[in-house]
Formats: structure tokens, sequence, C-alpha cells
């Protein structure tokens, strides 16, 4: 059931838990088990983020290359930035710096 906050912003109820596949970019993985987490639909993301449905879904499948852009911009509405730092470089970490889409 989605979260009342969801309901007020006009979200998709979320329909079912889908991953995905090992085989599937690590980065697209970790989107996937957000989408999950915070119980919201691909294609709700896929608008506000500006990036097509289909396009996540193909990135899930790999028949599409992952751009850097959309990745950012669908993290961003998921509450999440990329950071790039040095490896064994322990000061940066990526933490949330948004609400949680359909977050209460």
């Amino acid at each position: 059931m989605p979260t009342a906050q969801a309901l007020r912003d006009g979200l998709r109820p979320f329909r079912r838990h889908t991953t995905a596949p090992a085989t599937a970019h690590r980065f697209v993985q970790f989107l996937w088990a957000e989408i999950n987490a915070q119980r919201v639909s691909q294609e709700d993301v896929a608008k506000r983020s500006g990036w097509s449905s289909s396009a996540l879904r193909k990135w899930k499948r790999s028949e599409r290359p992952i751009l850097l852009q959309a990745l950012e911009d669908t993290l961003a509405v998921l509450g999440f930035e990329l950071v790039i730092r040095e490896i064994g470089d322990e000061r940066v970490r990526c933490e949330s710096r948004r609400p949680r889409m359909g977050a209460a």
C-alpha cells in the first residue's frame, strides 16, 4: 500500500517487488533496490527524472547502455547523488541529500 504522502503526490500504486538480475550493472541493482525500498513505481521515477520508463527497463535487462546524466537524474528523484572519490578514500560518502520520494 502506498504511503499517504505518495497518494498526495499523485504517485502510482506500488505494484510488485521487482529486482535487477545479477548480471545488471551494480548501479542498476542499487536503483531497483531503492525503487522497491521506497515503494514507488518505475513509471513514476522515470516521469519525474525526465527519462523514459522503457530506458530504465532496458538498463535492467542490460539492453541499453547507462547514460551518466540519466543515472544522476534518476538517483536524484530517489534522494541520492552520484559521488566520485578516489579508491580507498573514506572521507567522502554517498548520502541522501533530499527527502525520499513518497516519504511522509
